[in-house]
């Protein structure tokens, strides 16, 4: 059996997609019976060998890199989704059971699924909400702080395991902490809120010792060093993300980060997190985050106030892999 991983990583939709699909991977890898040929499809194939090259024990074979050219706004767009199911379908077949989970934004109908279905007998999804209205193998989230329902797919929903275990293997032994803050708003960061997040540690902390991780599609460097220049009596360390990113972002007391998965996993492994958001709709995300159940973490704006975001115990947790092997074991 083939299980084929996909994750897109560009400037304007960051990496995470990608980084994710090769977490899941990887860890699928690790429990995989002799048969299961585990393999990861991306966009971004520079990126996918930096972070298996991060990941010491990433034993997975990237299939060959297949054309998925970018489109202007390189959003979830229409264009880009057929092309994604063309080329994805256009993948050569290696085995006779062959599953594709590809973690993706995109919205599909019907007809597109019965196309991918065409080339796959299995397939997954992961955070796509608009699959829920259609006909899959299954749909998962590595949130929950939204109760997803479907009535035609089943849904897994987290963090009720690792997602992304191989940064997470630190776990074990929990960094020194060097900083009082750091800073990661995503491997793009479109709107640099890098920016924002040191101007806010200037007014809480003028001296601050600060460590500052940029992804690997920013693309406000100059204006992060100009902003540097300007605070001469904090310590100011930069450093560019890789696979390794969650355990250099833990050597901080209190971690400033956009929302997502990043901050939900700093969190249950004890750090304090103030979260960030991009626009009004991630900022919504965030909120409803927070409102389904008591959180350690807490918004900029309630932080700027005086609010202070609480470490909660360390949460060890299973990783996906053994979830997803025990869920497409069923399948299959």
């Amino acid at each position: 059996m083939r299980i084929l991983f996909h994750g897109e990583g560009d400037s304007i939709r960051g990496t995470g997609h990608l980084v994710r699909a090769l977490g899941m991977a990887s860890d699928l890898s690790r429990v995989a019976p002799q048969g299961w040929r585990v393999e990861v499809w991306t966009n971004n194939q520079v990126l996918a060998d930096r972070i298996a090259k991060d990941w010491s024990d990433l034993s997975i074979p990237l299939a060959p890199h297949y054309e998925l050219k970018s489109i202007s706004d390189q959003l979830w767009t229409e264009g880009q989704k057929s092309r994604f199911i063309e080329s994805v379908c256009a993948v050569p077949r290696a085995l006779a059971t062959e599953i594709l989970i590809s973690d993706n934004k995109y919205t599909f109908t019907e007809a597109d699924i019965e196309k991918l279905y065409s080339r796959f007998q299995c397939l997954l999804f992961v955070d796509n909400i608009s699959a829920l209205s259609l006909e899959l193998d299954g749909v998962l989230f590595p949130n929950d702080y939204a109760h997803f329902e479907s009535k035609t797919t089943p849904v897994l929903t987290g963090p009720s395991w690792h997602w992304m275990n191989p940064s997470l293997d630190f776990l074990r032994q929990m960094p020194i902490q060097n900083y009082d803050f750091s800073i990661f708003m995503g491997g793009a960061d479109p709107t640099n809120l890098t920016a924002v997040a040191l101007e806010d540690v200037f007014v809480k902390k003028r001296n601050a010792r600060v460590l500052i991780l940029t992804g690997p599609a920013f693309r406000h460097s100059q204006q992060i060093l100009e902003k540097v220049a300007n605070y001469p009596e904090m310590k100011i360390d930069l450093m560019p993300s890789s696979g390794f990113f969650l355990k250099n972002l833990c050597q901080a007391e209190t971690c400033l980060v956009a929302f997502g998965l990043s901050s939900i996993e700093l969190e249950q492994v004890g750090k304090k997190v103030v979260l960030y958001a991009h626009h009004e709709e991630h900022l919504g995300d965030a909120q409803r985050y927070l409102l389904a159940q008591p959180r350690p973490s807490i918004l900029r704006d309630q932080w700027l106030q005086g609010g202070d975001p609480k470490a909660s115990p360390r949460q060890p947790r299973p990783p996906v892999g053994q979830m997803l092997f025990e869920f497409l074991e069923q399948k299959t």
